[in-house]
């Protein structure tokens, strides 16, 4: 993929045909355009785990139609989305929780009813999403809009358990929360309630903040409640008092080795008001706090700048958002990220390492914009964030471990597809950068000759496109039309 010694007189002057790949350099270190995906519409949640456990990180996305799935192509690109669980879901975990190397799924299915009310849970186990163990939704308890999940072990038996908030008792009006042991086996606990303190938890985080190998977790809404597991159950603290809080983290933010607690919480008029809470053994948390200028929202964290410390990003909504760097002092630096907006109301965002650098990006999902609905900025190592991955400007040389070779590359009036494989009447299919269809192929042997028009004929417009294996959906290359 990558020559590290590579000169560009052997690129050209070896073959004739590696002048297509002279070509393929110069039109790779021309900045792209935003790295923009389209899903179904009304994308309202975004995380990120190694789906088919090929050690990158992919993306599933929760929209109108249901959970979607963009696998990593291993250079900062994604496949375009499979819709891998249709229908009125809500993600309840996704992390690995068998003894089976690879992430797992579950969700909270519900009716199409006006209130939404939950059937059962779907746990789909090692990239298998035709047959999940179902789990039946027990309790008279109808899903809140504050509805969230988080993950631990909380018994500290090796397994991942669950965690949820945002459930309306329906004989009383009230919010509670809940947590399902994982039993080791595919199966889980049946759910223990609890109500919330105040009002509905409006955000969650997971972490042993006593240092007893038992997870704990902690709520926010008018203040921060922590819950300590004893093994089989909860206790209750308030860490820090009445204020308008926001999003949550579990992190450890001075590097000590604990698990530190950070906040944002709004104020009025433009000042965000960040809350650090120190985790100090036998003594509780110590309250540090700082103001920033106003980017109020979720929050989510990753060591932005290589430098070990976690740092934080903020996507409230709009053509900005808000990075601060960890400046080891309990205090951070913020700049704010400029990038396209697109009318959405709001934004969802996951950070994760997506190209070939060891630097944390970004994921952004936009819920009201009808396209361009998922964008990817990518992450200098500074912690700021740009349109184009690292590996778009590796120098690129063609690989012959490509199980999808595609030549030449840039292509004008053809590509040609070659394949290891020579199972005949195999599925392919050719999308845009924006994940539509453009053209469905079927090879009859380890080769196919393309003409570079769609289904209907016509001429594909110059841009990056991918092919994909439609049956081994993780074979996927790229390749690039020009004029």
């Amino acid at each position: 993929m990558v020559k590290n010694h590579f000169r560009f007189s052997e690129l050209v002057h070896v073959t004739p045909s590696h002048g297509y790949w002279f070509c393929a350099l110069l039109f790779f270190f021309i900045p792209l355009n935003a790295i923009d995906y389209t899903v179904p519409y009304y994308p309202w949640k975004i995380d990120t785990c190694d789906i088919n456990n090929d050690g990158r990180n992919d993306l599933i996305v929760l929209t109108s139609e249901g959970l979607c799935a963009l696998f990593n192509n291993g250079d900062g690109t994604f496949a375009p989305y499979d819709l891998i669980i249709p229908g009125i879901v809500d993600i309840v975990a996704c992390c690995q929780l068998d003894n089976i190397a690879g992430d797992d799924i579950v969700v909270l299915r519900c009716l199409g009813d006006s209130a939404g009310t939950p059937i059962q849970y779907e746990c789909y186990y090692n990239g298998n999403f035709s047959d999940p163990i179902i789990i039946p939704f027990s309790g008279n308890y109808m899903p809140h809009h504050t509805f969230n999940y988080a993950h631990g072990d909380f018994n500290n038996d090796g397994f991942q358990d669950i965690v949820l908030t945002g459930f309306v008792e329906i004989s009383t009006n009230r919010i509670f929360w809940c947590y399902m042991y994982n039993l080791g086996n595919g199966q889980f606990s049946a759910p223990t309630y609890t109500q919330c303190v105040y009002s509905a938890y409006s955000a969650l985080a997971v972490g042993d903040f006593n240092e007893d190998n038992l997870d704990d977790v902690a709520f926010t809404s008018s203040s921060i409640q922590i819950y300590y597991s004893t093994g089989t159950g909860f206790y209750n603290y308030e860490a820090l008092p009445a204020s308008h809080c926001g999003g949550i983290l579990a992190i450890d933010f001075d590097q000590d080795g604990d698990k530190d607690l950070v906040t944002n919480a709004w104020e009025g008029g433009s000042i965000n008001h960040h809350y650090y809470l120190e985790n100090v053994p036998g003594n509780g948390f110590v309250i540090h706090d700082s103001y920033y200028e106003h980017y109020m929202g979720t929050i989510i964290s990753a060591d932005l700048n290589n430098d070990s410390y976690p740092d934080i990003v903020c996507t409230p909504g709009g053509s900005a958002f808000g990075v601060y760097i960890n400046l080891h002092n309990w205090t951070m630096e913020q700049h704010i990220v400029s990038f396209p907006f697109y009318g959405e109301q709001k934004q969802k965002s996951c950070l994760a390492l997506f190209d070939d650098d060891p630097f944390c990006d970004i994921a952004i999902a936009r819920d009201t914009a009808p396209e361009n609905n998922l964008t990817i900025l990518y992450n200098d190592g500074t912690g700021n964030f740009f349109q184009t991955p690292v590996s778009i400007h590796d120098e690129v040389i063609p690989s012959i471990t490509n199980r999808i070779q595609c030549y030449p590359n840039p292509c004008v009036d053809f590509v040609t597809f070659k394949v290891n494989s020579a199972e005949p009447n195999t599925a392919y299919v050719i999308y845009n950068i924006k994940g539509q269809v453009v053209r469905r192929l079927l090879f009859q042997g380890q080769g196919y000759q393309w003409d570079l028009t769609d289904d209907k004929s016509l001429k594909v417009v110059p841009g990056i496109y991918l092919i994909r294996n439609d049956k081994h959906r993780n074979l996927v290359s790229k390749f690039i039309i020009l004029n």
